[in-house]
């Protein structure tokens, strides 16, 4: 048995963190969904009545959003394995 020697403990604690920064980031997503519905129903509004309203703010690059994902994933397998 490879976890026979594990505390309970462990194991746990570790689950609990996992669980915790994945609900964090799942609330930072969704928060940032409606934030961004907000801006759009309010652009589309403005345009409606005919005022002038700003450019909408492009989102990021993919790439950029792909960069950032791979810089992640490097620093938590370092982190894994020393």
């Amino acid at each position: 048995m490879p976890f026979a020697n594990l505390d309970i403990t462990a194991i746990l604690v570790t689950g609990v963190i996992f669980t915790c920064l994945t609900i964090v980031a799942v609330v930072i997503i969704i928060y940032s969904m409606k934030r961004r519905r907000l801006e759009i129903e309010a652009y589309k509004a403005a345009i409606e009545k005919g005022i002038p309203v700003p450019e909408l703010k492009l989102a990021r690059a993919p790439f950029s959003t792909l960069k950032a994902a791979l810089i992640w994933i490097a620093i938590g397998l370092a982190k894994a394995y020393l």
